[in-house]
């Protein structure tokens, strides 16, 4: 993809950028203001005969501040990604068959529908330059005036946002839109056939126990203890301990833990235990796995 800058009276792109009508395709440097960014290759020619490299193209979102203190969310379509721009373009050229423009001396709104009553986008003339008003999103304002740039590739649309996926979650994940149950449900998009959710998915799914082992008990307490010994621990315990062991009484469930500074402790330990239940229950332990 290659395209070459052209600006009023001349073949190439003039540094004065005082016309919003040179432009002919949308660009930015900014990546995080994407949406949707497909790689592609590319140069543009600019002033100084400077050649640029185009890294992608794909959609933007502009959220447009308007007199009344709205939003209007607009997506730009076929927007180059032009790292080494150092600012971001609308093309006049590529949307004005979509809206209408009229200027009332630094102020530029734009219409849709011959609709004059609600713009929606509006641009201040500073410097000889028209800048889009933005809300607050910390992103740089887009300047609407900059030389023209031809790629080869269909020019930028004015168009509002018709994803699935954003009515879908904007409507709280509803299994079924009913376009009908809305004033204005003509501009809800249709079901992809291949549309999934994650967030639905992993909120329908569900746990199920593992089934419980069938096992016999002991009749007594102490009539069999389960003892297990780790292995060594990578940190040691606040006593300077690196090993411990259980012993889990089979009727009761009863559990005890003893931590071990060496694995030669392991069989004292056992003794004492042994010992301890035999004075402190009157009983003796008759198996010991």
């Amino acid at each position: 993809m290659s395209g070459q800058a052209s600006g009023s009276g001349s073949g190439r792109a003039q540094e004065t950028h005082d016309s919003i009508t040179s432009a002919t395709s949308h660009m930015t440097s900014d990546i995080g203001r994407f949406l949707t960014l497909i790689p592609s290759k590319g140069t543009v020619t600019v002033g100084g005969n400077n050649n640029l490299s185009i890294e992608g193209t794909g959609t933007v979102l502009l959220n447009c501040a308007l007199p009344d203190g709205s939003t209007k969310q607009i997506v730009l379509h076929s927007v180059l990604y032009v790292p080494t721009l150092g600012h971001s373009l609308i093309s006049w050229n590529s949307i004005s068959s979509k809206v209408a423009l009229v200027a009332r001396g630094n102020l530029f709104q734009f219409y849709m529908n011959h609709d004059p009553a609600h713009p929606v986008m509006v641009a201040d003339l500073r410097n000889n330059l028209p800048y889009v008003r933005e809300s607050s999103t910390g992103q740089p304002s887009i300047s609407t005036g900059q030389p023209s740039i031809s790629t080869g590739q269909p020019t930028a649309s004015l168009a509002l946002p018709t994803s699935f996926a954003l009515w879908h979650e904007a409507l709280g994940h509803s299994a079924k839109i009913q376009p009908t149950a809305y004033a204005d449900g003509d501009i809800l998009p249709a079901l992809p056939s291949t549309f999934l959710c994650t967030a639905c998915i992993m909120a329908k799914s569900v746990n199920s126990s593992p089934a419980t082992l069938q096992y016999e008990r002991t009749s007594q307490p102490f009539h069999l203890i389960h003892s297990d010994l780790s292995g060594k621990q990578p940190t040691p315990s606040y006593g300077n301990s690196y090993y411990y062991i259980t012993f889990i009484d089979n009727y009761t469930r009863m559990g005890w833990i003893f931590y071990l500074k060496n694995k030669s402790d392991a069989c004292p330990t056992m003794q004492n235990f042994v010992t301890f239940i035999e004075r402190q229950h009157n009983t003796k332990i008759l198996c010991h796995l």
